[in-house]
């Protein structure tokens, strides 16, 4: 009754399959989880790299079209011979299969656990976005679940400020999680595990 499971980025996905085949699980708290498949995160994610980059439109396009190529063939097994064989070899895996037909919304039609979502808003990797629609998802599958949406102002994917010096979503100077994003957290449990 009183055991959580904290997942981030993919490791919400994990929770998630966890707490949905494990009853013993009284809570789940996601932390900058996404809300869509893995095809269309692994593509979004493309996308909004390809802009940081500043890569002209034409090779956006065709980088965009090659990673759907590459999507299709790894969930289908077919498509292969279209693609270079060195992709081939970094993409064809049970592990890479599994993130890109993974789908939080049939999970979710299995968890009857409260769930506190909490999303940094400066999230570059797994847009603000995300978090409400994996609110709106948990809500649509049931009316009795107890979900807490909490978006974070002035938080990056990693849970730091980005206006620290040295703070990126790449680079971090500053190792720590600020206590914006862990007390909601601890507020949350005491209250949902309140013996």
């Amino acid at each position: 009754k009183r055991i959580a499971i904290v997942g981030h980025g993919e490791g919400v996905w994990i929770a998630l399959l966890t707490a949905s085949r494990e009853n013993r699980i009284a809570a789940i708290v996601s932390i900058a989880g996404a809300a869509t498949t893995g095809a269309e995160l692994v593509l979004e994610q493309q996308r909004l790299m390809l802009e940081q980059m500043q890569v002209p439109d034409a090779e956006r396009q065709a980088k965009i079209v090659l990673q759907k190529q590459i999507n299709s063939a790894v969930i289908s097994g077919e498509g292969w011979e279209e693609l270079p064989q060195n992709l081939r070899q970094q993409a064809d895996s049970p592990w890479f299969q599994s993130l890109l037909t993974y789908n939080p919304a049939k999970v979710l039609e299995k968890i009857d656990q409260p769930i506190l979502i909490l999303h940094g808003e400066l999230d570059r990797q797994v847009p603000i976005s995300h978090a409400k629609r994996l609110a709106e998802l948990a809500h649509a599958m049931s009316d009795s679940k107890t979900i807490k949406l909490a978006t974070i102002q002035d938080l990056t994917h990693s849970l730091v400020q980005e206006n620290l010096p040295g703070n990126s979503e790449t680079i971090l100077t500053n190792q720590t999680i600020s206590t914006e994003a862990t007390d909601p957290i601890i507020n949350w449990l005491f209250q949902i595990l309140a013996a």
